[in-house]
């Protein structure tokens, strides 16, 4: 999917003028819409619009025609087409819209090297491709799906004052529809908490910004034999405290004793804030390491052995697309099952009925000779019932979803990305649309592996800040949209979850409960394993923990070499069983620990090797093993566990973390992964120290309902993945200290 928002400055200087803007974008049969517009005579600064459109395919022209037109609805040139940069949705983009560029970030970007749509393996240094853009902060759209392409955005030294509430608002949305905002506060602290990006910061207070030239903890960690007295100009930090749902990644002090809160961040809605309490730019100044930039935008670099097995492996390297397996629902694949079966019943009992039943029934009462006028009768009844048949097995209008829905314990507010196909067996032309003030709909984009599509050639008419398809041509065919919802669900999921730092478990008395009307065929409850050791006890997220992970009681004091050890072995993960509704799920884990005692006993008795020890499960094991074998058994992945639609689900949550090994085997490389044509879904930024994660799934489709003309529409068939954001306590302490 490409880059979703188009901004456009039109002057008009002798005559008012209104009408509407189009985009049509190549290769597809819709036509973006903004209307109506209006722009006055005479006025002294240009009139700033926006108009959002998205491509459909990454290796389409690009070229996005625009045109306007007038109040009479004749067109009228705004020059030559558009054409825009195109970043697949594999990459993370990390856009910049500091006034004073962060010079720094641009040592992450590796996208003009090693493209994702190129093969890159054994070259490019982290998990995703990475790709850094700027913007002019003016420049922010007024609608959050604007930003959308946006997997971080960095904002050194903001100045909200200078946007407008719409930009504002549109900013804080894209946040709590999942993005992650990195702001370098320093001075820009007294604008800041007067603003409305107030409520969203992990810090609060009115203290006043202070200056110094001495860091204890910054220079000794990310500048190369840094010392504390490191920085020669002095730089402006803020010492606010932090809310009470925030976490501090980074403490700090300066030359007068000054606590300094230097990195924190929070959770709004899906998404993340992270502050710097300094500009980013004045602690550039001493050059730190790539190492502080890629922590602030959670970029996880590869092992370096890994890089050479999968340079040494690359000819052969098989790649996994997860936008076919998680779209797959909406093409009503289980009632085309059912339909075919009774065509093909349908068929087979009319030929028995139509030549043996009809000939004996003729035979013993003595009427052969009356054969073909029965025969005749029989093709004559087989045409109307024919024509029910069609009629009966084709149905009705029929909406099928997939939906990803966000929460956090406890509450009932959600966001979910959803997915929609839609059948109707009638000629007709209709409006589409999923209502609600922050909510988009779009025609679905296309993976890799999509090789056609058949699409009715007549144009229709998208208007996403709407969130509507006008006049949608259906001619017994498929259409399928993809979208953004906001609502509440009809009950919440609970959980009081409690990890014992002695042995990495969840402790017997945690539980889960759902209140959901959809009852949970399982899931799994992810969280950083607290043995892991940190300078204040559990680290404080996952996406930093690169080289470090806890091997068992023999192997703890040589951990895995810090050259084969993968970011997800530091995530433990616990199987959940089936839940009902209204039911609560003590003893989480009690399978998986008593199969693991067993093991452990085993290993212990026959006294095996240190690097044979049986683990806890982690998130590496998971995705290598069970989840990613359910997506591609045709590539010769043996396994897996779940449905291929649940497993890219899974995937595609936990893809920033996903390290292509082969099974359990550090130095194989296995099968690669690509995302393209899916929005941003990975949520492993809520992996930090009392945040857990769980991943539920359902058989049932989820809670957003497509209106169809005015009416809503519950879909028919579905799978949703309900993920829910959960706090967890710590007990114990970890092996060895911490």
């Amino acid at each position: 999917m490409g880059a979703f928002g188009l901004s456009l400055f039109l002057i008009v200087a002798k005559r008012p003028a209104a009408g509407s803007l189009r985009v049509d974008v190549d290769g597809d049969w819709v036509a973006y819409s903004e209307g109506p517009v209006a722009v006055t005579a005479g006025s002294a600064e240009p009139r700033k619009l926006w108009i959002y459109a998205s491509t459909i395919k990454e290796n389409g022209s690009g070229n996005l025609e625009l045109t306007a037109y007038d109040e009479n609805n004749i067109a009228f040139s705004l020059g030559s087409a558009i054409r825009p940069d195109i970043v697949g949705s594999d990459a993370e983009i990390v856009l910049d819209i500091s006034g004073a560029p962060c010079d720094g970030l641009r040592g992450l970007d590796r996208f003009s090297e090693y493209s994702s749509f190129s093969s890159s393996f054994g070259q490019k240094p982290y998990y995703r491709v990475v790709c850094v853009a700027a913007l002019p902060f003016r420049s922010l759209p007024d609608r959050w799906f604007g930003l959308e392409a946006a997997t971080t955005i960095v904002w050194d030294e903001p100045d909200p004052d200078a946007l407008s509430n719409e930009q504002l608002t549109a900013l804080k949305q894209w946040v709590r529809a999942g993005g992650k905002l990195v702001l370098g506060i320093g001075p820009s602290w007294l604008k800041l908490q007067k603003s409305p990006l107030a409520e969203i910061l992990p810090l609060k207070g009115d203290a006043q910004p202070v200056s110094t030239a001495y860091l204890q903890f910054f220079a000794g960690r990310y500048v190369a034999g840094g010392k504390p007295s490191a920085f020669k100009t002095p730089l402006s930090v803020i010492a606010a405290e932090p809310t009470a749902d925030a976490v501090v990644t980074l403490r700090d002090r300066t030359a007068e004793n000054l606590d300094v809160n230097l990195v924190a961040m929070r959770w709004e809605g899906s998404g993340r804030v992270m502050t710097v309490a300094s500009r980013i730019s004045d602690l550039a100044a001493v050059n730190p390491q790539l190492r502080f930039y890629r922590e602030l935008v959670d970029v996880t670099t590869l092992p370096e052995t890994f890089r050479k097995n999968e340079a040494e492996h690359a000819y052969a390297i098989r790649t996994a697309g997860l936008h076919d397996e998680i779209v797959r629902p909406t093409e009503f694949g289980r009632v085309a099952s059912i339909r075919l079966l009774l065509a093909y019943t349908f068929v087979i009992a009319y030929g028995l009925l139509a030549t043996f039943g009809s000939w004996m029934w003729l035979s013993r009462h003595k009427q052969t000779t009356l054969s073909w006028t029965v025969f005749a009768g029989f093709a004559v009844a087989a045409s109307f019932l024919g024509i029910a048949a069609v009629s009966i097995f084709g149905g009705t209008d029929a909406v099928a979803g997939v939906s990803v829905v966000d929460l956090h314990s406890g509450a009932t507010d959600a966001r979910a990305r959803v997915w929609f196909g839609f059948k109707s067996w009638v000629r007709q032309s209709v409006n589409i649309s999923l209502p609600g003030p922050n909510n988009y709909l779009r025609p679905m984009g296309t993976g890799p592996g999509t090789v056609s599509a058949y699409a009715t050639p007549a144009r229709y008419t998208a208007q996403p800040e709407r969130a509507m398809l006008l006049g949608t041509p259906m001619r017994a065919t498929l259409k399928q949209f993809e979208g953004y919802w906001e609502g509440k669900l009809d009950g919440p999921v609970r959980a009081n979850l409690t990890a014992d730092r002695s042995s990495g478990r969840i402790t017997p008395e945690s539980w889960i409960s759902s209140d959901l009307s959809a009852d949970i065929r399982g899931g799994y409850l992810l969280y950083i394993d607290p043995r892991v050791k940190s300078l204040d006890g559990v680290p404080a997220r996952a996406a930093v923990l690169e080289n470090t992970s806890f091997r068992g009681a023999k192997l703890r004091e040589r951990d895995v070499a810090k050259d084969l050890a993968a970011a997800g072995l530091n995530v433990l993960v616990v199987r959940i069983g089936p839940l009902k509704t209204a039911e609560r799920m003590t003893s989480i884990g009690r399978t998986w620990y008593r199969d693991f005692d067993t093991l452990y006993e085993r290993w212990i008795a026959a006294g095996e090797k240190p690097k044979d020890e049986p683990l806890l499960p982690t998130l590496w094991q998971e995705q290598n093993t069970q989840w990613l074998p359910s997506i591609a058994p045709t590539l010769g992945v043996l396994g897996g566990r779940e449905d291929a639609n649940t497993a890219a689900l899974l995937m595609a949550s936990t893809r920033s973390l996903y390290l292509h090994n082969s099974g359990g085997d550090f130095d194989a490389v296995g099968v690669a992964v690509t995302s393209e044509g899916v929005t941003e879904l990975d949520v492993t930024h809520w992996l930090t120290r009392g945040q857990a994660m769980l991943l539920l799934s359902s058989d049932e489709p989820g809670p957003a309902k497509l209106n169809i003309g005015d009416s809503p529409r519950k879909a028919r068939e579905g799978r949703t993945l309900y993920r829910v954001r959960v706090p967890i306590n710590y007990t114990g302490a970890a092996p060895g200290g911490s």
